[in-house]
């Protein structure tokens, strides 16, 4: 019987381990953004939503979500830009997605609001089109934006959230997305 030489197996191991996140495909995302007095207010448009993947787990009765994430940053000048920029506000948005198999609606939970669709299309429309606004810090100007949407296809309860590292295709996400902000009472630099 042969055997294997350990450092092989370490390097096997590590090299999936380096491989498996590469192998998750990306949702492809835009963004734009308005700013007024105080608000920004930033529209996503999700496009590439794997949505057969979705439909499949929510009509098994798992729980999706989907996560829609804003950042408004201040950039830092003089001698201190070596730190990074400012984060001025933060904003996170969550869709929980299922399927009654009683009422055979498809139901989309956020903040408390409940939302039922007869077709899975309605619901895939309602989520491939989304606006949050935001407010910085009164003692801000801030300069740009960064925007992303999380996908996790199956939504773990406590504890079985120790096992999310072990689900790999669990996730999909969009890259970070910037934008410049330009808008009346907001930084135009």
């Amino acid at each position: 019987m042969k055997k294997i030489d350990p450092s092989f197996s370490i390097i096997y191991f590590l090299s999936i381990l380096l491989i498996l996140p590469l192998s998750i495909a990306a949702m492809e995302l835009d963004i734009e953004s308005t700013a007024t007095d105080k608000r920004i207010e930033v529209r996503f448009s999700l496009s590439d939503l794997p949505a057969r993947d979705l439909y499949r787990n929510i009509t098994e009765g798992e729980i999706a979500e989907i996560v829609y994430e804003l950042q408004i940053f201040e950039e830092r000048q003089g001698i201190f830009f070596f730190i990074g920029d400012r984060r001025v506000a933060k904003r996170r948005e969550s869709y929980s997605l299922s399927f009654s198999s009683l009422s055979e609606t498809y139901r989309l939970e956020s903040a408390g609001r409940v939302m039922e669709f007869d077709d899975f299309s309605e619901m895939q429309g309602r989520l491939a089109s989304v606006s949050l606004q935001i407010t910085p810090t009164a003692d801000s100007e801030p300069d740009y934006l960064r925007a992303r949407v999380v996908l996790i296809h199956r939504r773990l309860i406590p504890p079985f959230i120790i096992l999310e590292p072990l689900l790999g295709d669990n996730k999909v996400s969009s890259p970070w997305k910037r934008e410049e902000i330009r808008g009346r009472g907001v930084s135009d630099r």
